[in-house]
């Protein structure tokens, strides 16, 4: 028996290399640029994982982070149809990019997180690019029905 500690493992750590790459992980959460979302959505289906959706953040260079709760995409698992996996995953894929783009019509990213926080205003004021440090939360599920599991 070993003292080692166990490594938690989130079903977003599914996805292939070149979707985690272009996203970042911060605590416990991946989160991408936003216009890499449907780019997500895509690899989520093609790996066999349901999309249950995310949230706008602000990831500072100062290491704070900004969550804008209400800017988000919310999937719950009694909405997917289908009788086997693949179609949920198909389904939630669909349900994902509709809400996603509804979303982006519905809101001004960028407005929604300096009218909000302080902190985003005093970023923009020390010179960050707000663009970069905006990004989408995005939450998947593989077929075991856990979030995360836990590897030895």
């Amino acid at each position: 028996m070993t003292d080692r500690p166990r490594r938690l493992m989130f079903a977003e750590g599914l996805l292939p290399p070149e979707i985690l790459s272009r996203g970042s992980l911060r605590g416990n959460e991946y989160a991408w640029p936003v216009d890499d979302i449907p780019m997500v959505i895509a690899a989520a289906e093609k790996a066999s994982l349901i999309s249950l959706g995310g949230q706008l953040q602000f990831r500072l260079s100062d290491g704070g982070t900004c969550e804008c709760y209400w800017v988000d995409v919310d999937i719950g698992r009694s909405e997917l149809v289908g009788s086997n996996w693949a179609e949920k995953v198909r389904h939630s894929g669909q349900l994902a990019r509709e809400r996603f783009m509804q979303l982006r019509e519905r809101f001004d990213f960028l407005h929604e997180g300096r009218t909000n926080f302080q902190p985003v205003v005093e970023a923009e004021a020390r010179g960050d690019d707000l663009s970069s440090a905006m990004c989408f939360v995005w939450y998947v599920e593989d077929q075991t029905g856990r979030h995360g599991f836990e590897l030895n």
